[in-house]
């Protein structure tokens, strides 16, 4: 999708890889059915990943584990996905997990789509993109003005709640206030970063990583051109824009956003039905057990008026609690079948959802599948 809007604009496209990144890239999702025919997802962990480690700094650890086998009613196309993965991530080359994934991702494309997504893109590695022009004048920026920063930074981030990690302010030791960087610790795991290492890798003693608005402020300030982004990215632009604007002084271009929707050919139980819930009848049944009466209430109403802290209320509560749970034991049948009732829709609604995932790896859908899908974009101003 990127490729064909990026031909349609007239650019040359440009590939970014968030090698900063701790997720875990071999943690591969993908359908199957339980033991009862039930519509599951499982992961398949291709390779052992170190939490909180960067796949940029994460060397390739080379013990590629084989891909799973998934049941027969599942779209065939599921397993050849899977197994085509195993194979890219064999024949890849590269020293990091980043490298290595990205290698085995593009030799997919380019043998299953390759006059979907063109030639092989320029690459820009998040690890590398603050040893630029931009990027270095980005974080002397941020030496000379960190406490603008931080707090410009932190309202940038109000925009989208819960986008961006707030940044931290010491009022003891200024040189301990976070910036917008990650930095590794004596583990190489990913820590933040304060103002005393950057400081430091300036001097060229510490390693210093962009978070991601601080990423994608530096590649969009460096290039006239739009960053394609899914519609989840998009929003997250918004915190980029506004601190960009506010600290550094810079209006972005803006974005354009390309989206699609792609499932695979699943099919689960009830998809086409809206069910009552359940839970509404077992929640009034085991708190309220007396239905048309004002039992419940008439006891709630005594607790209330008795004194409190008194014995009195003490032993109304006790009565009340007593009464509930001898109610409860008569509607034990009803009980128990409204929560298998629960049960059972809470089990098909679960299943729903993995039928509807449109965010499966892209090699588990068929060519013609993804070649059939209609391109919707839109541009956002930065």
């Amino acid at each position: 999708m990127q490729h064909e809007l990026a031909e349609a604009e007239g650019l040359r496209p440009s590939w970014i890889i968030v090698d900063q990144d701790v997720g875990d890239p071999g943690a591969i999702r993908y359908p199957d059915l339980d033991e009862h025919g039930r519509l599951i997802e499982r992961t398949w962990h291709a390779v052992p990943h170190a939490p909180g480690h960067p796949t940029g700094t994460t060397d390739w650890p080379n013990t590629l584990t084989e891909p799973p086998e998934v049941s027969g009613a599942i779209p065939d196309s599921v397993q050849r996905g899977l197994n085509e993965m195993h194979q890219a991530l064999k024949d890849a080359e590269g020293d990091t997990l980043a490298e290595r994934f990205h290698d085995a991702q593009e030799r997919l494309l380019q043998a299953r789509l390759p006059g979907l997504v063109g030639p092989p893109p320029e690459l820009l590695r998040a690890t590398t993109i603050l040893g630029t022009e931009a990027g270095m004048s980005a974080l002397s920026s941020i030496l000379e003005e960190p406490e603008a920063c931080r707090s410009m930074w932190n309202e940038a981030g109000r925009l989208v709640p819960g986008a961006a990690r707030t940044l931290r302010h010491d009022s003891h030791d200024p040189s301990l206030t976070e910036v917008p960087c990650w930095t590794l610790d004596d583990s190489r795991r990913r820590i933040p970063a304060t103002v005393d290492h950057l400081r430091r890798h300036q001097a060229g003693a510490c390693v210093i990583h962009p978070r991601a608005f601080l990423m994608t402020s530096v590649f969009r300030s460096t290039s006239p051109h739009p960053m394609i982004h899914g519609m989840g990215g998009a929003r997250y632009e918004l915190v980029t824009d506004r601190w960009t604007r506010d600290f550094l002084g810079i209006q972005l271009p803006p974005i354009s956003v390309c989206t699609a929707d792609l499932r695979l050919p699943l099919e689960a139980a009830g998809a086409e039905t809206v069910e009552p819930d359940p839970n509404d009848a077992l929640r009034r049944l085991e708190h309220d057990p007396w239905p048309g009466e004002t039992t419940k209430i008439d006891l709630v109403d005594a607790i209330a008026r008795a004194p409190r802290r008194s014995s009195k209320r003490r032993q109304l509560f006790d009565e009340m609690q007593e009464r509930l749970r001898k109610a409860r034991a008569r509607h034990e049948t009803r009980l128990s079948a409204l929560r298998e009732e629960a049960r059972l829709q809470g089990d098909r609604a679960r299943q729903r959802r993995i039928a509807s995932d449109r965010t499966w790896p892209w090699p588990l859908h068929e060519d013609r599948a993804i070649l059939g899908l209609e391109l919707r974009t839109s541009s956002l101003e930065g």
